[in-house]
């Protein structure tokens, strides 16, 4: 019986001892077992799995309530975040808002006071450009749209990009166009930075000119040009165009609307074409 006791020991031992490599040895077995394709090795296979899934089940399930739980509470966590931006956002919309109703009530007080009588909503009319009518002498063109569409004379027309020029002659069903670049073009702007005060004279080349500036001006490349509102249809800051010449006798500007490119031109009533034609009625 002693013997048969220390023979048993002595196999736990050796068990102990070489486990590792029994183990590995034995996963190495199976898998070369597996890999070999029997028939029976594929039904024993087949057989564990469907004995083994109701275990298997099981055991996920807690593994699956633990994924779920982490899950909800990393997305409880994500709408805590968002929640607390929302907030900030909120906070800082809020404070956008007083100064804003704060600005409109000062605005309200201060048209009361002085009886300011607000512009009128611009009218806008899109058309398309259908002919050419510039030749040496002028730059103009007519666009399918009139009388009947509510477009006036003295209207500004306008590109996606700035200031084409402004109607001239309103048919029923057609209007004329004088370009910017027409000879006898003339737009009230202002230049730079420094708004210095001057006049776009067209002269029939793809460049008009500014004129009228004060001596001292100090006129730049890259300098932009925008209208002023004095003395036109044209209201103050619309986009004109840039200095690309200022070194010589003559300051040049491109325009910001690409003449030759456009389809389509904005008629747009700024309420002002009342006033050309007070001017027109007085000359």
């Amino acid at each position: 019986m002693q013997n048969r006791m220390n023979y048993l020991r002595d196999i736990r031992q050796f068990l102990k001892r070489f486990k590792p490599f029994i183990f590995l040895l034995t996963a190495l077995f199976l898998l070369l077992l597996g890999m070999s394709g029997r028939p029976f090795i594929e039904e024993i296979r087949l057989s564990l799995n469907v004995l083994l899934s109701p275990v298997i089940s099981v055991l996920y399930q807690p593994v699956k309530w633990v994924k779920g739980g982490m899950e909800e509470v990393s997305s409880w966590m994500d709408l805590k975040k968002e929640n607390e931006e929302l907030k900030r956002e909120n906070h800082i919309l809020q404070g956008w808002m007083a100064a804003a109703l704060r600005l409109k009530e000062d605005n309200m007080h201060l048209a009361r006071l002085l009886n300011y009588s607000p512009p009128r909503e611009a009218k806008v009319v899109s058309a398309r450009i259908v002919a050419d009518a510039g030749n040496t002498y002028s730059r103009t063109v007519v666009v399918l749209a009139g009388k009947k569409e509510g477009v006036k004379k003295g209207d500004a027309a306008l590109s996606g990009d700035g200031v084409l020029g402004r109607s001239i002659q309103v048919g029923d069903n057609v209007s004329r166009l004088l370009l910017t670049t027409d000879i006898t073009s003339r737009i009230p702007v202002m230049v730079g930075g420094k708004r210095i005060s001057g006049i776009l004279a067209g002269d029939n080349t793809p460049y008009p000119k500014l004129t009228a500036l004060p001596e001292d001006a100090e006129i730049q490349v890259g300098d932009k040009v925008l209208t002023s509102g004095h003395v036109g249809v044209y209201p103050s800051g619309l986009a004109v165009g840039t200095v690309v010449d200022a070194g010589g006798k003559e300051i040049r500007v491109k325009l910001f609307a690409e003449i030759d490119k456009v389809e389509f031109v904005q008629l747009v009533d700024f309420g002002l074409s009342d006033a050309l034609l007070l001017e027109e009625e007085d000359e």
